[in-house]
């Protein structure tokens, strides 16, 4: 069995403090415990946010330094996203090439590309409503709001990639120990992480590309780690859409990791 760790990345609707680091630490303690017990990942990813803690485990950065990027990431995302009236919406039941299609035409962009059966579109919301009105001439076909409180990995950010890629140049990284298929690419990530740290937060999050590249490298097994179902769900439509069999379990809590122990 070739085991994947999975961190999700759905802080935002906490509705707390800083949510990124709040999700970064639950992420990084639950992952700390499964180790512990001997619970060890051949591979890890993370949906969006929970990208970040792949980089602890991996011992990209030490978590000291990561709560740093995160504590900055949040202030900079905020002040780009500050005065904006965008969001986010979760297309289901059509393919991707078509969403993309008309999220253009509205002046809108593809944010995540999450599974064959859900693609994310963000911008203006007045652009996200026109979008919905032409959306529901499609049967089986439907979209539903997200609870952020911007068009994250979209053109909106530019001026906070920007400002990361300043922020990062005095940070060390280190080779990961553990293989990291990064949300840029949806491969395996081996060097300049910091390059796609910046690059991740105006590009499009290439999850259903990660889950397809672990099948392919023979991953079978998929721990979601963190708040949410969402990682769970996506897993499930990527590999049923690849005709083959794998399982998949949450860990969101102390009980969660004691029924995987068992």
């Amino acid at each position: 069995m070739k085991r994947a760790f999975i961190f999700t990345g759905q802080g935002e609707g906490l509705g707390i403090h800083n949510p990124q680091l709040a999700t970064f630490w639950m992420s990084i303690a639950l992952a700390k415990i499964l180790i512990a017990n001997d619970i060890k990942p051949d591979a890890i990813a993370g949906l969006s946010l929970g990208e970040y803690a792949c980089f602890v485990v991996a011992d990209v950065f030490n978590v000291e330094e990561l709560e740093q990027i995160l504590i900055f990431r949040q202030k900079i995302m905020d002040d780009a996203l500050r005065g904006l009236n965008t969001s986010m919406v979760a297309c289901l039941g059509m393919p991707a090439k078509e969403i993309e299609k008309m999220a253009t035409r509205c002046g809108l962009f593809v944010t995540n590309y999450n599974s064959p059966m859900q693609t994310v579109v963000g911008g203006e919301k007045t652009r996200i409503k026109e979008f919905k009105d032409a959306f529901r001439q499609f049967k089986n076909a439907s979209t539903i709001d997200l609870r952020v409180i911007g068009a994250f990995h979209s053109p909106y950010l530019n001026s906070a990639s920007e400002k990361m890629r300043r922020f990062l140049d005095s940070f060390c990284e280190k080779t990961p120990t553990i293989p990291i298929y990064c949300n840029l690419t949806g491969k395996k990530i081996i060097k300049d992480v910091r390059g796609a740290m910046v690059k991740h937060l105006v590009s499009p999050v290439q999850f259903q590309s990660i889950i397809e590249n672990m099948l392919d490298d023979s991953v079978d097994e998929f721990i979601s780690i963190g708040i949410g179902t969402t990682p769970v769900n996506l897993i499930r439509q990527i590999y049923k859409g690849k005709g083959v069999r794998a399982r998949v379990r949450k860990v969101e809590s102390l009980e969660d990791i004691e029924r995987i122990i068992k």
